[in-house]
């Protein structure tokens, strides 16, 4: 995939303003706050525990994965203790060493990553950090989980679920061999949870990169097992990686479809985030006022005559433009147009006579009506790239079959112009039927097709 820094960053706002963003969150980002005196990496990590139980291991232990260092340094620290013990060692040592008090951090610093954290939003933070830093800066708004409880979504709150458990809970804490065996058990809630986070949001990770068994595992597992789609909806996984020395300016796929953004100063990116995150709102928030015009316009039945009147001519023209606002509006957000538009286009069919399709059989009305319709759905089969066919409303779905019904009563089926049918309608419907998007037609046809006599005209229309 290929994607420039503008559109990746516009990616994770738009996940902002949609409520799909979430944070994972690694111990770089405990680094950016805290400093290297204060906090540490997975390796670091050991280190100090080794100081601090007194065990010494050789340089060669070291190059055996963490989790199995993990494990040797338990077991010496055991061996060692004056008392047998319950517990882990290793795990209260790291939970004592994380345990590091926030207040020390730098102020400008930690004014700022509140401030970014109260504009993106994220709805959800996931972090394989002990330490509860993110919790520090969010306030009030944080809400901690840890590998006991259930992952929860709430409006008041961002859960922060702690992966890999939290210095408040040390015996949850994962850090050696033992503990990735319970982890990646079938039946673990996490490792069962984490592939659908990771499928169903935009996830940005920051200060972490993909090494742990259990996480690259659900990435596979989100990537590569969980292959649904839904259309309109995006997730990606983007990893912000902390680079010191030139960083590359524009972005770039790595394993695992992972799109990587890499930057110099963590705090600085995500200042240039906010940012555009803020200027994508202020556009959002004007659109608003921009959706209360278009609904009074959908609504306004003196003003839907009034301008088809005005524009009889170039009726589907105006149509076409209003649809074009509709679904740019209903993309920020404003889906309850479509409930004006099906009003709209109810009242803009049935504008020249309202019984132009009663016992009296108004022929040039009824050629009219079905210019209109076919011409609507023309247009959703134009724009399905800038709103999918099947994320228009059932409501205007069931209003398009039930349009067609209508017209489709008066066509002429058998093709021999029979007296008292319309056929320029007919011909008309039957010239336009294959230049319909096919989505829209199988669509209508879910309806159309059931044994519910009332749509039967329009299903002879599709030709079902």
């Amino acid at each position: 995939m290929t994607i420039s820094r503008d559109s990746l960053i516009r990616k994770i706002c738009t996940a902002s303003l949609q409520g799909s963003l979430g944070l994972f969150i690694g111990a770089g980002f405990s680094k950016e706050m805290l400093g290297d005196d204060a906090s540490y990496n997975w390796k670091q990590l050991l280190e100090k525990c080794c100081e601090k139980l007194n065990v010494n291991l050789e340089s060669k232990d070291w190059d055996q994965p963490l989790q199995t260092v993990g494990s040797k340094i338990e077991a010496i620290a055991k061996q060692q203790s004056q008392y047998e013990v319950d517990y882990s060692l290793l795990k209260l040592a790291a939970s004592k060493i994380v345990a590091v008090f926030p207040e020390g951090m730098d102020k400008d610093k930690k004014d700022l990553w509140v401030e970014y954290f109260n504009k993106m939003k994220p709805a959800w933070i996931t972090t394989t950090n002990y330490d509860h830093i993110i919790e520090y800066l969010l306030g009030g708004k944080a809400l901690t989980l840890l590998p006991k409880n259930y992952f929860v979504y709430s409006s008041d709150v961002i859960p922060v679920y702690h992966l890999h458990g939290s210095f408040i809970d040390p015996d949850g804490i994962v850090i050696a061999n033992e503990d990735y065996v319970h982890l990646l058990r079938p039946g673990d809630y996490r490792q069962n949870r984490l592939p659908f986070l990771l499928k169903e949001n935009t996830v940005v990770m920051v200060g972490y990169e993909l090494n742990d068994f259990n996480v690259i595992t659900a990435v596979d597992w989100a990537n590569n097992v969980y292959t649904n789609t839904t259309d309109g909806f995006d997730s990606s996984l983007i990893q912000i990686r902390y680079v010191e020395n030139n960083p590359q300016t524009e972005p770039y796929e790595e394993r695992e479809g992972l799109l990587v953004l890499e930057t110099d100063s963590i705090t600085t990116l995500f200042g240039e985030i906010c940012e555009i995150l803020v200027d994508m709102e202020e556009k959002y928030n004007n659109a608003g006022e921009t959706a209360s015009q278009l609904m009074a316009t959908f609504t306004d039945l003196d003003n839907v005559k009034t301008t088809i009147d005005e524009l009889s001519s170039q009726r589907c023209d105006f149509v076409r433009s209003l649809y074009s606002k509709l679904i740019n509006l209903a993309q920020l957000g404003h889906k309850y147009l479509w409930d004006g538009f099906v009003s709209y286009c109810r009242h803009v069919m049935s504008a020249e006579d309202e019984h132009s399709l009663g016992p009296f059989l108004n022929f040039s009305a009824c050629e009219h009506e079905t210019f209109l319709l076919v011409e609507i759905m023309k247009i959703i089969g134009e724009e399905k790239d800038a709103y999918p066919v099947m994320q228009i409303p059932e409501s205007f779905i069931v209003f398009l079959c039930g349009r067609l019904n209508h017209v489709a009563f008066y066509f002429d089926f058998s093709g021999r112009q029979i007296r008292g049918t319309a056929w320029n309608a007919t011909n008309l419907w039957k010239d336009n039927l294959e230049k319909i998007s096919q989505e829209l037609i199988e669509r209508m046809k879910h309806y159309c097709n059931s044994d519910d006599s009332s749509v039967r005209f329009a299903k002879h229309a599709l030709n079902i």
